[in-house]
């Protein structure tokens, strides 16, 4: 086997097989170094990526604590427009003293979701996707009565926090706060207008299409529906879905809602400013310039 052999008494077999072996060595070392460079460039992609925050929702409670009356008007500093948030929270503040009432105002981005839910009610849409912390905690709830499955008292209670809350604001100062407010409003309504489209013009229709909701004499009949239920007369449950969220807070609350709507509807200014150039908001949605 002495012919086998290299000069340096090496099998050439030998010499391949630690070439090969360097070759993998080189090839394992550069596939780690491959790897932690992608994990370190990925990493810092991530940390320079922007994030966009999630915000939890809170459920509507169900205590039947009374509403604490509003508070008188007091002097506030001053807030800046350019925060719509705080400007908000400064206004709508003392309109009540209620505990849940501050808490639903430190929900972030109300503006946005106001403006979101005003458009959505006046072409009787839902406004849940963006009220969704106004989602009642308590289940719904059915028995049979006289024959026909209709909803528990429990159920329509789920939404009377709401009402007492909402009821005991007085329209008035409620309006005199949205004058305020209004060009805020605006601004945050503009993404979802069509144009020449006004936010308070849209306020007045929301408010029409809940003032229009029928109010049944007596509980009205359910029918199951898949998982859900739906309403056994068909001219209820044809209604679009804003209304039919009005119907399902039950004939008392609905008329309470509806009346505070009224006077409300009536303490809307006529002419607010809602964009730095001079304008006017008309009960019909357009904005139009001054004569």
């Amino acid at each position: 086997m002495a012919e086998l052999d290299g000069p340096e008494g090496v099998s050439p077999y030998r010499r391949i097989l630690n070439r090969h072996e360097t070759t993998l060595r080189v090839a394992i070392v550069a596939t780690v170094f491959l790897g932690l460079l992608v994990a370190f460039l990925l990493r810092r992609e991530r940390a320079e990526r922007p994030t966009i925050p999630q915000f939890a929702s809170a459920a509507l409670p169900s205590s039947q604590a009374p509403i604490p009356a509003a508070q008188p008007p007091v002097a506030a500093p001053a807030v800046s427009s350019g925060d719509p948030e705080a400007m908000l929270r400064r206004l709508a503040g003392p309109l009540s003293s209620s505990p849940l009432w501050a808490t639903w105002l430190a929900v972030p981005n109300l503006v946005h979701r106001l403006a979101a839910a005003t458009s959505l009610v006046a072409r009787d849409e839902s406004p849940r996707p963006v009220l969704g912390f106004l989602r009642p905690s308590a289940a719904f709830v059915t028995r049979i009565q006289d024959g026909e499955t209709v909803a528990t008292q429990s159920t329509y209670a789920r939404y009377d926090v709401l009402t007492r809350l909402v009821t005991t604001l007085d329209p008035a100062r409620v309006g005199a706060a949205y004058s305020e407010m209004a060009p805020l409003f605006q601004r945050a309504f503009i993404p979802i207008s069509r144009p020449g489209q006004s936010f308070t013009g849209v306020l007045h229709q929301a408010i029409r299409v809940l003032r229009d909701t029928p109010v049944p004499d007596a509980r009205p009949a359910l029918v199951r529906n898949g998982s859900t239920y739906a309403y056994a007369d068909s001219k209820l449950e044809d209604l679009g879905p804003a209304k039919k969220l009005l119907l399902r807070m039950g004939p008392k609350n609905e008329r309470a809602i509806q009346t505070w709507l009224a006077k409300f509807d009536q303490a809307i200014p006529d002419a607010v400013a809602i964009s730095p150039s001079s304008s006017r908001t008309t009960r019909t949605g357009e904005t139009k310039p001054h004569t």
